[in-house]
């Protein structure tokens, strides 16, 4: 290293060579900041000075004492427990209400559905007559040649009620008959309607007819599984009598399903008769010709 370098490394900087940085841990404090903290000092001890997050504090305490005096209560609880558990009991009153006006709904409708099939009770479904021009005069011949009655029967009118194809030669008839014993004789002779293609039944008002189409599936059923019960359908109830004389009597709802006329299952009843299980006959989706088992309402009422 020479002198001359050894002699700048050792000599010492003057001012006029360099200025020497503050440190940055040191406040940079100029006369006029000086000024000024020693009048906040002076106004401090005065009482006169509030900066501003003070006043920030002040403002934060204050709304919290608001929401504070918003808080439930107690007592404000206690209130609302009481509020919600009137509200609980109405419910449970108004649940307790409407069971019994579905019930009283569904007895309504029962009394209505029998009156109205005691009303039609003088009327007769033929399945299968011939076209014609003269539908009364048909169904007297049917009565006479197929079902062998040797009065002749009353008719008030008959009328196709079936939306049958121009072509179609057999159609769906409804014969309202005069008397209610014509009604019975021709009953008593349905038996020789068998094999003829002809099918003869009572007219019934349509929720009636529903139910009768289901219950002559499930008869249809029962008869194919267990051939030596005997099944009735009287109106829409079926009667089955078991091998050991023991009658159930099993309705239709759209709401239960098929019940006992005391009200059990159904289908539990059935399977304890018979042996067999029939649960999964109407889950699988039976199907069932609504046309087939039903006369229009309109159309009875159109020509009555």
């Amino acid at each position: 290293m020479s002198q001359e370098t050894l002699d700048k490394f050792f000599s010492p900087i003057t001012a006029k060579d360099s200025k020497r940085r503050r440190s940055s841990s040191s406040p940079d404090l100029s006369d006029k900041k000086l000024l000024r903290m020693d009048k906040d000092s002076a106004e401090i001890e005065g009482g006169s000075f509030q900066p501003s997050f003070l006043n920030e504090i002040k403002v934060m305490m204050k709304s919290m004492n608001e929401q504070i005096s918003k808080l439930a209560t107690k007592e404000d609880i206690g209130k609302l427990e009481e509020k919600i558990e009137r509200v609980l009991t109405d419910n449970e009153k108004m649940t307790v209400e409407l069971a019994g006006l579905k019930e009283e709904n569904k007895q309504l409708r029962d009394r209505v559905g029998a009156l109205e099939n005691r009303v039609r009770r003088n009327n007769l479904i033929f399945r299968g007559v011939p076209d014609s021009a003269d539908y009364e005069q048909a169904v007297k011949d049917i009565c006479r040649n197929v079902l062998g009655l040797q009065e002749e029967v009353s008719i008030v009118q008959a009328f196709p009620i079936s939306k049958s194809s121009a072509t179609s030669e057999n159609k769906v008839v409804l014969a309202e008959f005069l008397a209610y014993k014509d009604v019975l004789k021709i009953n008593a002779k349905l038996r020789n309607i068998k094999d003829t293609g002809l099918n003869i039944h009572q007219d019934f008002e349509p929720e009636t007819r529903l139910r009768r189409a289901k219950l002559l599936a499930l008869r249809r059923e029962v008869k194919r599984t267990s051939p030596n019960l005997r099944i009735r359908l009287r109106t829409d109830m079926l009667l089955v009598t078991g091998n050991n004389g023991h009658v159930i009597k099993l309705k239709w709802g759209d709401e239960h399903g098929l019940r006992t006329t005391d009200g059990k299952d159904g289908m539990k009843a059935l399977a304890e008769l018979t042996g067999s299980d029939f649960s999964n006959f109407f889950k699988e989706g039976m199907e069932i010709n609504a046309k087939a088992h039903r006369v229009s309402s309109q159309h009875h009422h159109r020509h009555s």
